[in-house]
């Protein structure tokens, strides 16, 4: 478009612009009439795309004036330093202002001999408007111009949208912001860019939605949600967990103050607690976020609403985000010497009994201690009527827990109290409330 200023405001303004490459004399007609102040603007958009070389011509009243369509490029912006630079073929300087919500920030200098220039956003111009530094996050626009010898000027626009799969495709564009592949769901996929103001960003029929308070960033940000799918086995912090939905919300380290809030949802069209399609409880869901379990179960979450299907978390930073409940853990165990369902296993007090057993989350066998609450015991009545059964083998060494990675199993050697006469429960509890129970008599 072309948006000078005249000195008139009731006469038309005739704008004609030539490409000297064409045979046409000119390319591009039009007229517009000034406002109260005297300004104009004529946008052509979708009627001749304006390119560096081109002459444009305006007339009003009997003044004439043109201007050479100056070769502005920015052709880097580098967000470590805050520089911006480029190449022009205008001699008259290149001035660039960023645009946030606070106003804006200028640099303006000359080129060198061979059009280059570089502007430093990361101290203060050499002139008192240039004062303010800034630093440069994905997201910010800005703009360049480039005065012609009677200070006429060339502007373009700029900005540093990121493209996180790196597969060419910048996100805004891109229907798999973080899929190079391009095989996510596309539905539930979405990228824009939020400013200061605050914004909303949803994909997947609201399945997910992002929701930006005002002032929460301090300038435009680019932020993108791609839907990585469901029903895959993710590690965790917890262990293993069954994914629901996973949402990849980048730039990863977007820092939000206030914090923002995310709304994730589900199916459950019979209100029966269980998600539709699956066999997960509605209860179980919790959000694990880059591989940590960020909040409690529905059953315990007041953030989690099992009437509407949804859970609702504020953030303060993106990244990877998953609905998912526990893998369901198989214990197994205690095996020889200790007998199991019910029978008391008879030792003498003081003994020291093996306790030998496996954990396994799905189909996963874990090995770490830490996967291991508790192992205690109290004391129990002595039922007359069960079975007994005499402990064959008894252990020494060590009484801390291990796991052997010889036999596969955790190994935990239970130095038994001096009593007689006396009956213990044993109960060995991992991190998800899962337990063995064995029963004990001493003689």
């Amino acid at each position: 478009g072309v948006e000078p200023s005249s000195g008139l405001n009731d006469v038309p303004v005739d704008i004609q612009i030539d490409d000297p490459d064409t045979p046409e004399n000119p390319d591009f007609s039009g007229q517009t009439m000034p406002d109260m102040d005297a300004a104009f603007n004529l946008n052509f958009h979708g009627q001749y795309d304006l390119k560096p070389g081109d002459i444009v011509t305006i007339s009003q009243g009997g003044i004439t004036k043109t201007h050479t369509v100056a070769d502005i490029v920015v052709s880097n912006i580098d967000l470590q330093t805050d520089t911006v630079s480029g190449w022009t073929d205008t001699a008259w300087g290149i001035n660039i202002g960023i645009l946030y919500w606070r106003g804006g920030v200028y640099r303006g200098g000359p080129v060198d001999q061979d059009g280059n220039w570089s502007r430093n956003f990361a101290e203060p111009g050499s002139t008192p408007s240039s004062q303010d530094i800034f630093d440069i996050q994905p997201g910010v626009t800005g703009f360049a111009t480039g005065p012609d010898e009677d200070e006429d000027q060339t502007w373009i626009g700029w900005g540093y949208l990121p493209d996180t799969d790196g597969d060419g495709t910048t996100d805004v564009w891109d229907r798999c912001p973080d899929d190079a592949a391009d095989s996510c769901n596309t539905l539930g996929s979405v990228a824009g860019t939020i400013g200061a103001d605050g914004g909303r960003l949803a994909a997947g029929n609201n399945k997910i939605i992002l929701n930006v308070p005002t002032g929460s960033l301090e300038s435009y940000t680019t932020l993108s949600i791609t839907d990585k799918g469901g029903r895959y086995e993710l590690a965790s912090d917890q262990g293993p967990m069954t994914v629901l939905h996973s949402y990849s919300i980048q730039p990863n380290g977007t820092q939000f103050d206030p914090p923002a809030s995310i709304i994730f949802r589900w199916d459950d069209a019979d209100d029966d607690g269980i998600v539709d399609g699956t066999v997960i409880q509605e209860a179980d869901i919790l959000l694990v976020k880059d591989g940590v379990v960020f909040t409690t179960s529905c059953a315990t979450n007041p953030g989690c609403n099992m009437t509407t299907n949804e859970l609702t978390v504020e953030v303060s930073s993106l990244s990877l985000f998953a609905l998912a409940v526990p893998v369901e853990w198989n214990l197994k165990g205690f095996y020889q010497p200790v007998d199991m369902n019910g029978v008391y296993n008879v030792i003498k007090g003081g003994s020291t009994v093996p306790l030998k057993f496996e954990v396994f989350a799905g189909s996963t066998e874990l090995t770490n201690v830490a996967s291991i609450k508790s192992l205690t015991y109290a004391q129990t009545s002595c039922d007359a009527t069960a079975i007994t059964d005499e402990i064959e083998t008894t252990a020494t060494g060590g009484t801390s827990l291990r796991y052997d990675t010889t036999t596969g199993q955790f190994i935990y050697n239970w130095k038994t109290p001096k009593t007689a006469g006396i009956c213990y429960r044993l109960t060995m509890t991992t991190v998800d409330n899962s337990s063995l129970v064995a029963y004990f008599k001493f003689k």
